[in-house]
């Protein structure tokens, strides 16, 4: 019997030629523990290893995947990062402490969110990965394999948490005034009172309500004053459901039709 050729294997009796590491794997000597070992290690998420690669070869090793793309473990070539996320490369070896990092991550989180600076959080492994990561919140990507960074929502849009393809628009009756924003409950204040905003992806709600009218927060549109009630100033609103709206016609006066803006005598 021979000998098996550098970074070849036979893992069983009987053999008529020796094995080799099948994509997606590499060949680690250290796992050839005992004759009948399988030494084929899995190539780690963010390289990959395909059928091109022979097992005498100097590129034996996993590659990494080129940014923008990603693979997980055992992969046999590499996909582009969907939209929502971004194509970074990265290691093990962290240059600051988690410390650092998280007060650094609160003051520029579009910045430090998938640097090394901040692996704090990321597995340590001995290579290089090319790895997908998620947006941040209130930032988006609607490019496949991007791998120039995401894009703050601009006034009047949000995001839903991280990994965001795309922004939503604030629904008509609220407005956002910021840029990268998350969580529409947050983001997207309501129309004060006395103003109504009509459009979604409203940066602020300018139009008062005219004479005649009101409105609570949060409206799409004013409401008239009842019959036997006015209004004559613009902009008039009420917080809620329990206050009176408008004001009484005196005692003398004719009872103002619905949308008065004055009672006559």
């Amino acid at each position: 019997c021979k000998t098996c050729p550098t970074r070849t294997f036979a893992d069983a009796k009987g053999l008529t030629r020796c094995k080799v590491c099948q994509a997606g794997t590499k060949y680690d000597g250290a796992l050839l523990v005992t004759a009948t070992a399988n030494p084929c290690a899995s190539c780690p998420a963010g390289t990959y290893r395909d059928n091109n690669r022979t097992e005498t070869s100097a590129d034996n090793e996993c590659a990494t995947c080129e940014v923008g793309k990603s693979s997980a473990a055992s992969a046999s070539s590499c996909t582009s990062c969907a939209a929502g996320k971004v194509g970074r490369l990265e290691n093990g070896t962290c240059l600051l402490s988690r410390e650092m990092c998280y007060a650094r991550a609160i003051l520029y989180s579009h910045l430090f969110t998938h640097s090394l600076y901040c692996c704090a959080w990321f597995p340590t492994v001995s290579t290089v990965l090319a790895l997908c990561r998620d947006c941040s919140p209130g930032y988006y990507s609607s490019i496949v394999g991007s791998t120039s960074g995401c894009t703050y929502c601009p006034i009047g849009k949000y995001t839903n948490g991280s990994g965001s393809a795309s922004c939503e628009d604030c629904p008509a009756g609220r407005y956002n005034d910021k840029s990268a924003q998350n969580n529409k409950t947050i983001a997207c204040k309501l129309c004060p009172e006395g103003r109504y905003g009509d459009n979604p992806g409203a940066y602020s709600c300018t139009s008062p309500c005219p004479k005649g009218s009101y409105s609570r927060p949060g409206a799409t549109e004013c409401i008239l004053c009842p019959p036997g009630r006015y209004n004559d100033v613009a902009g008039y609103g009420v917080l809620d459901f329990k206050t009176f709206v408008c004001k009484m016609c005196n005692i003398g006066s004719y009872e103002a039709p619905r949308g008065s803006t004055c009672c006559q005598k």
